[in-house]
């Protein structure tokens, strides 16, 4: 019998971390995403998030073929996984939102660290990746944003997006990191409001229906 339901145990994991990945890199998908963030925010855990695309996806296609052009994503996965690697101190977890679309969680990392991180995957992807594929110029390109702990999924989201759209306009591949300075200066202005809102007991209640 222990044995029947360890058996079974294996198989739901195996069912559930299907359900939460990308059929072709084998990334967590954003549905895992949404759940990791959800416990860094219960926990308080500081860190970046990283948003990097692969600008002119279609073109590659038209220039690699499909087939070609799955290996291309495949290898640029790759990459990047090898320099999450050298980060072992760091609890980093890689995701594939969808199509051209890939998201970085770096737990605990500062804004040197999260610049040089950005600054390895950048120009070990020029490195590597560009003598085997046909490949436009100015394709790859990194958003990152320090975690605001009083924010939410969409609103960091939201951030890391305005990061990206901010390297993506600069003439070369590279990338946007946010400082600590600006999301810390947001926490502030937060909890030195909810303080006062406390301590002068400075918000009213209501009701949608009659109460008792």
């Amino acid at each position: 019998v222990a044995s029947l339901v360890n058996e079974l145990n294996i198989n739901k994991e195996t069912l559930e971390r299907n359900l939460l990945t990308d059929n072709l890199t084998g990334l967590y998908d954003k549905k895992m995403f949404d759940i990791d963030m959800k416990s860094m925010f219960v926990s308080s855990i500081e860190g970046y998030i990283f948003l990097l695309k692969i600008a002119k996806l279609n073109q590659i296609e038209n220039s690699n073929g499909t087939i070609k052009t799955d290996d291309f994503i495949l290898s640029y996965v790759n990459i990047i996984n090898n320099v999450i690697h050298l980060y072992k101190d760091k609890n980093i977890t890689f995701y594939r939102f969808h199509g051209a679309e890939f998201i970085i969680l770096a737990r605990d990392m500062s804004y040197i660290d999260a610049s040089n991180f950005s600054d390895k995957i950048i120009n070990t992807l020029l490195n590597e990746i560009s003598k085997t594929y046909k490949l436009p110029n100015n394709i790859f390109h990194i958003g990152g944003t320090p975690i605001d702990k009083y924010g939410t999924i969409d609103s960091i989201i939201n951030l890391v997006n305005e990061a990206y759209a901010e390297a993506a306009l600069n003439d070369g591949n590279g990338y946007k990191i946010l400082e600590e300075n600006k999301i810390k200066e947001e926490v502030e202005k937060t909890e030195a409001k909810v303080k006062q809102i406390i301590e002068n007991n400075d918000f009213e209640i209501s009701f949608a229906f009659d109460s008792y």
